[in-house]
Formats: structure tokens, sequence, C-alpha cells
């Protein structure tokens, strides 16, 4: 997914839209569906995604979460002994027949999400400088550094205590009420 966005930034009342890309080896693109959800894991949009382009409702200031969702799989069924597919007429070698198992298999481990990404909304403030739109540096793979201490990036971590549990939600829902002021 690329937005071409730093970190991907976007403001109040611009478009926002990703760029899909799958690899060259696939015959059709494997996704099917996409979420947007906000800081608090509440669905804001959701639907079809239909070619390489993913545009998302502009949206109030805040950090978001874009899911991308594979097309659902078929059980690929039990594998098939040598002397079956002799029988069937079956050329193929055993590697496709095990790259369609691990795939199936992986989605009944961990779902159909294939892709994500955060995107942050800002305000726009004259104090706050512009990003470079265009020929902006590739981040190292350790990250934007820069941009995320500009963005606040990432979702704040609370703490809990699962042995006092009064307190704990206590606790939590006036931290929580503090980052929904903010």
């Amino acid at each position: 997914m690329e937005s071409g966005r730093r970190n991907p930034l976007f403001y109040v009342g611009e478009n926002i839209a990703f760029k899909l890309t799958a690899s060259p080896k696939l015959k059709t693109p494997p996704w099917d569906r996409y979420e947007v959800r906000d800081y608090w894991g509440e669905v804001l949009e959701k639907g079809p995604v239909a070619g390489e382009s993913l545009p998302v409702k502009s949206q109030p200031p805040g950090w978001y979460k874009l899911y991308v969702f594979g097309k659902p799989m078929k059980d690929p069924g039990a594998q098939k002994s040598a002397e079956e597919k002799l029988l069937d007429g079956d050329k193929s070698t055993g590697k496709e027949d095990a790259a369609v198992r691990n795939a199936w298999q992986f989605r009944q481990w961990y779902g159909d999400g294939i892709g994500g990404t955060m995107f942050v909304v800002v305000r726009d403030d004259p104090n706050f400088p512009k990003p470079v739109a265009e020929g902006f540096p590739k981040p190292n793979p350790a990250g934007d550094g820069v941009m995320r201490a500009v963005s606040g990036m990432g979702p704040r971590r609370h703490s809990a205590d699962a042995s006092k549990l009064e307190q704990t939600i206590k606790q939590l829902d006036a931290e929580i009420g503090v980052d929904k002021a903010l």
C-alpha cells in the first residue's frame, strides 16, 4: 500500500487514497474488501476494493488503521497421492498443491487480512510545516523517525493490572477520557 505521503499524513478535508499493488505473478489481485478503523477500533468505513486505487472518506483529526482483506479461499481438501493423481490425469507437481494448502492454512490461523497501514489526519495549521509532496527520501527500514515525532503516529498503550480490576478500570477510564479530549 502506498499513499504517496510520508508516514502517511493527511490534512483535514484532503482526499485520502492508497494505491494497492500485487505481485506480477498473480493473475488477479488478491484483495477483496477493506475497513477503516479509528484509534478506538471502531469501524468507520468498509466496503469492496475495486481496482488498484482505494479512496477513503475524509476523516477528522486522529489516528486511523486501514485493513485490506483477501478473497475467501476454498478448502483445498486432502492431498492426493501419486496414484490418485495418475488416475485423475493430474500432471501437477506437489509444489502447487502445497502452496495452495499452505495459503489456506495460513488464512485459517490468522484470518483474511492481507495488508494494512496506519495513517494520521491533522488540522491544517499555518504553524505546522507542510511535508514535501514529491521527491521525499524514502525512510530507512527502522521507520521515519522525524514524521513519527511530528504526527505522534501510533496508538498509546495503556497498562492494566488484572489483579486489581476495579482500580484498573477507573484508571483506564480516566486515561482514555484524556486521550479522547485531546
